[in-house]
């Protein structure tokens, strides 16, 4: 499947805060670029137990990437969805200052690795803390030479962009809405769905009724991904 370069726009559904922005054409590519959309479930957070909650929920997305890149091959981008790594909250200011990532972040520093041996992308959204600043929502983006960006909802960098786009509620709430709006704007689109709750039986009706997708400029549906499992969905983007 053929996507153009300034006609993806990314989705990640269900939760309570916004991200957004318009990320730069990676460097390595010049033609056709694999994207992978990562379909992860929200971590558990303990409250009494936030430096293991932490650990598990990074221990999980880390099987998640790798086992992505053994079943698919090699990528140019791998694009997360919001809060894999601690969930959206909302959390006391305590726990949201122990759960928030710094440049210093065990994460942070395996991400940056990660991204530089396998130059490729690695996009996500998460809590994080600059020095001497509050806890803020933002959309870290790691590059193949392992340099780590910290962008702000609101920011749109310049020059060519794929726009990365991550709802909330108050916005596109679902992938039916999210699919007309892709009609209206005649533009190929990429809902990433955020897990919730438990793995369910066979037969039993998920919560959030989705699973991730690729979505064609007239609204239709051309991949779907099942919404109870956790994967990684490619599409090739040129």
């Amino acid at each position: 499947m053929l996507i153009t370069r300034r006609q993806l726009l990314v989705s990640a559904a269900a939760i309570s805060m916004p991200v957004a922005a318009a990320l730069p054409w990676p460097d390595e590519p010049r033609g056709r670029l694999r994207l992978g959309l990562l379909q992860s479930r929200q971590p558990f957070i303990d409250p009494h137990d936030i430096a293991g909650s932490r650990e598990r929920a990074f221990s999980a997305y880390r099987v998640l990437i790798r086992r992505s890149l053994e079943q698919q091959g090699p990528l140019h981008w791998l694009a997360g969805g919001a809060f894999p790594l601690s969930g959206p909250g909302p959390f006391p200011g305590r726990v949201l200052e122990q759960l928030a990532l710094t440049e210093h972040s065990a994460e942070v520093t395996w991400l940056r690795a990660f991204a530089r041996r396998h130059r490729l992308r690695v996009t996500l959204g998460g809590w994080w803390q600059e020095a001497g600043a509050p806890v803020a929502n933002r959309l870290l983006t790691f590059d193949g030479r392992g340099q780590c960006q910290v962008s702000p909802p609101s920011e749109h960098p310049a020059g060519e962009s794929i726009q990365l786009h991550v709802s909330t509620p108050r916005g596109v709430s679902s992938l039916p809405r999210f699919a007309r709006q892709c009609g209206r704007l005649q533009r190929h689109g990429a809902w990433i769905e955020t897990l919730q709750g438990p793995v369910l039986p066979p037969g039993a009706r998920p919560p959030m009724p989705y699973g991730s997708a690729l979505v064609g400029p007239d609204g239709r549906l051309i991949a779907h991904a099942g919404a109870q499992t956790e994967c990684c969905l490619v599409a090739e983007v040129g």
